[in-house]
C-alpha cells in the first residue's frame, strides 16, 4: 500500500470514519512508515486546535445542503410563477356574444321618481348612478323625505351648482353574469345631442359571478341628451343596441390595446443589447456575472407575457394583464438569480 493511498485515508481514519478492513490497512502502513505516522499527528494536532480544519465530508455535507436549498427555491419561484399564470387564465372574463334575451334597457325619468315614495330601493338606484353625494345608507336612516328631496333640487346637488339629469339609464342584465357600462363621450361630427356607452357582459371559466352582486348597473344621462348604448364584443362590430344611432352613415369597432406587442418587442431588443456584451466579455469573470444577471431581466419579462398571454400580443384588460405579467415576470426572474448564482463559475463558450 502506497503512502499516497493511506494519506487519502488518514482523514477518515482519524474520524473514525473508516471502515474495519481499511483501518487495518491504515495500522498496518503506519508501523513501518514513520512520514505517515506524522502526517496523522499533524492532522490530529490539526482537529485539535482552535481552528477546526474543514475535512472533506464537512465540505461535501454543506455543499449537498446548499444544493438543496438552491433547489428548493428555485422550485418554489418556478411553482409561483406557474401559479400566477394559472390564477390568471381562471380569471381571466370571457365576453358574452349577443343575445336578444342576455340583457334589456330601460330609461327612467328622475322626475317620477323624486315625485314618488323615497323608499330604500330609489335612494339606491340614485345613488348608483351618481347623482346622491351622500351614502344612500345614512339618507335612509333619516327618514325624512322632504330632506332627501330638498338634497335633491336643483344647485343641491353634491353641494354644487350641477343640475340634475332627465333621465337614468338602467341595464338588467342575466343573473349569474358581471357587466361594465361606461360612458364614452359624444360621438365625433355630432351636435352633441347624443351620449354614447359602451355595454359589455362576461362570465369567467369556471364560475359566473355577479357585478358587485347585482344584476342592474345605473348611470346617468346628461340633461338634454339622449343615452345610445353599444354592445362590445371582441373581434366583431359594436352593436348598436339602445337610442338613436350616433353614426348613421356607417359603423365602428372597438380594437383591443396592442401596448403588450411594444413591451415584449423591447424586452426583446434589450436581451439582444445584453448578449452583444456578453459575448465578448465570457472570459472574465466578474463582468460576466453581472451581464447574466442582467440578461435574465428582460428574458423574465418575456417568459411572463408568454405564460399570460401566450403567443398573443393584444389585450381587452391591458393593465389586468400588464399586473399579471409583472407579478410572473418577478418570479421567474428570482429563480433566474438563484440558478446562476448557485452554478460552478465555469467559462461560457
Amino acid at each position: 500500500m502506497t503512502c499516497d493511498v493511506i494519506k487519502d485515508l488518514l482523514p477518515l481514519y482519524a474520524e473514525g470514519l473508516a471502515s474495519e478492513a481499511s483501518g487495518k490497512l491504515v495500522e498496518e502502513h503506519l508501523d513501518t512508515c514513520p512520514g505517515c505516522q506524522a502526517a496523522l499527528e499533524e492532522l490530529k494536532r490539526e482537529m485539535s486546535g482552535d481552528k477546526p480544519v474543514a475535512l472533506p465530508m464537512k465540505k461535501i455535507s454543506r455543499n449537498i445542503k446548499m444544493q438543496r436549498l438552491r433547489a428548493a427555491l428555485l422550485a418554489l419561484f418556478l411553482v409561483l410563477a406557474f401559479a400566477t399564470a394559472a390564477f390568471s387564465a381562471f380569471t381571466t372574463p370571457r365576453y358574452v356574444p349577443y343575445t336578444e334575451d342576455l340583457f334589456s334597457i330601460r330609461e327612467i325619468m328622475v322626475a317620477d321618481l323624486l315625485s314618488g315614495e323615497m323608499n330604500e330601493e330609489t335612494i339606491d338606484m340614485l345613488a348608483r348612478a351618481g347623482i346622491l353625494g351622500v351614502a344612500a345608507e345614512t339618507l335612509m336612516a333619516s327618514g325624512n323625505d322632504s330632506l332627501i328631496k330638498e338634497m335633491l333640487r336643483p344647485g343641491r346637488h353634491s353641494g354644487g351648482e350641477t343640475t340634475l339629469p332627465d333621465t337614468l339609464l338602467e341595464v338588467t342584465f342575466a343573473p349569474g353574469y358581471g357587466a361594465s357600462l361606461s360612458y364614452t363621450g359624444v360621438p365625433d361630427g355630432e351636435d352633441g345631442s347624443i351620449q354614447s356607452f359602451d355595454l359589455q357582459i362576461y362570465s369567467y371559466p369556471f364560475a359566473r359571478t355577479d357585478h358587485q352582486g347585482q344584476a342592474k348597473l345605473y348611470t346617468a344621462v346628461e340633461k338634454g341628451k339622449k343615452a345610445a348604448v353599444y354592445y362590445l364584443e371582441p373581434d366583431r362590430m359594436d352593436r348598436l343596441v339602445h337610442g338613436p344611432d350616433p353614426i348613421p352613415h356607417g359603423g365602428r369597432m372597438t380594437l383591443p390595446r396592442l401596448a403588450l406587442a411594444y413591451y415584449v418587442m423591447l424586452a426583446l431588443a434589450l436581451a439582444v443589447l445584453i448578449a452583444i456584451p456578453l459575448f465578448f466579455l465570457r472570459k472574465k469573470e466578474k463582468p460576466r456575472r453581472v451581464l447574466i444577471l442582467l440578461l435574465g431581466l428582460p428574458l423574465s419579462w418575456a417568459a411572463g407575457h408568454l405564460l399570460i398571454r401566450g403567443f398573443t400580443n393584444v389585450s381587452w384588460e391591458m393593465w389586468r394583464d400588464m399586473g399579471y405579467i409583472l407579478s410572473a415576470a418577478v418570479f421567474l426572474f428570482a429563480a433566474w438569480v438563484v440558478y446562476w448564482l448557485g452554478k460552478p463559475d465555469k467559462r461560457i463558450n
